[in-house]
This record gives C-alpha cells, structure tokens and sequence, in this order.
C-alpha cells in the first residue's frame, strides 16, 4: 500500500491528472476544509483537483514525503488506510503536513481505487 500512495503523491507532482484519476473509483467522495465533495466521473475529479494542483505550483511544492500510518483490509476487496503527507518546496523546507483516511476498493482488474478521502488535519 505505501507503493500504491507514493504512486499517487508523484501524480499530483507531475500534475498528471490521468494518472490521478486512475487512482479513484465512481462514484467517490472527497472531504476537505471545503466540504465533501460527490464525485461521480473523471470530469468531476478533473474541476475537484484543478485548485489544489494550482496551489501546488503556487506554493512551490517539489517534493512529498508520504507514510502509510494504518492499513487494514476489510475483506479480500476493501481497505482503510490513513496517509500522512508532507509537503515541501525546493530547499526542503514543510510548506504544509496533512493525513488523509482512504476507503480503497478493488476495480474490475484488480487494482486498489480510491472510494473515500477524508482530511484528517494537520499532522507534524
């Protein structure tokens, strides 16, 4: 699983939303300091990320460091993981440090997708 987050962080890096949106299940459901937010197909996901890919490159970002803190399965197809994140810029200094929850189901192939992310906070 932490291969699976390091996956996901390095798309949001590359501003790679197609590989972002590989990492999602629909219909999705995202909940942040905004609000939660339904997600019901790529196009959705697509409007969703724009700002937040926009402040990555505003603030700089260049580099995460990711952490799998918890994984349990649910079943041979569902999962929970809680993810910390820490984010920062091009002298290695934290722009910012957050932990999501995932809820992750299994896609037709096989593949781990997300079905849940919830903003946790602020972690150090």
């Amino acid at each position: 699983m932490q291969r699976y987050f390091e996956t996901y962080a390095a798309a949001f890096l590359a501003h790679d939303a197609a590989e972002i949106e590989r990492h999602f299940a629909y219909p999705c459901l995202i909940v942040n300091q905004a609000g939660a937010d339904a997600i019901i197909d790529a196009d959705e996901l697509a409007q969703h990320l724009e700002g937040f890919l926009a402040t990555l490159r505003t603030r700089g970002v260049i580099a995460v460091d990711v952490q799998v803190r918890d994984y349990s399965l649910s079943g041979p197809d569902h999962a929970t993981a809680t993810v910390a994140y820490v984010l920062q810029d091009a002298g290695g200094e934290t722009v910012e440090a957050y932990a999501y929850l995932y809820v992750l189901v299994k896609n037709r192939a096989g593949a781990w997708t997300i079905r849940l992310a919830e903003l946790l906070g602020p972690n150090a």
